[in-house]
């Protein structure tokens, strides 16, 4: 198992024979257009929102305030976001992301564990 560069405790799947449980990794998902900077969702896949303070890359929302997201075992599904940092602010279409933390959305909180649990496993499993 290779470990995350920037999350050193959690797996960086380099194939898919490697991911332990399919159906629950997501491997592409709809970003908000205003968060597009690279070629990859940033987000911290540890569910403990002590230690993810605010979305690094923005889910996108343009399916009835929902994203889809692809899953390593090839099925895809819309969640619908409770956040309004991800359900309610306009897309500008402009570069520079706005980030807010947490604490200005509690319900980012839940948004955040949902796909934290959906982004990789601990190195440990």
């Amino acid at each position: 198992m290779t470990a995350n560069n920037f999350f050193p405790s959690y797996v960086q799947f380099l194939k898919g024979s490697a991911i332990p449980n399919p159906a629950n990794i997501f491997c592409i998902l709809d970003e908000n257009p205003d968060s597009i900077n690279d070629g990859y969702f940033d987000t911290c896949p540890n569910p403990d929102i002590s230690v993810f303070t605010g979305w690094h890359d923005c889910p996108g929302s343009l399916h009835s305030g929902g994203g889809t997201l692809s899953f390593a075992d090839g099925h895809s599904e819309i969640h619908k976001w409770r956040s309004y940092k991800c359900t309610i602010l306009p897309v500008r279409m402009q570069p520079g992301f706005q980030h807010f933390p947490f604490s200005m959305d509690p319900l980012a909180a839940f948004d955040a564990q949902w796909i934290a649990v959906r982004t990789s496993v601990p190195i440990s499993q």
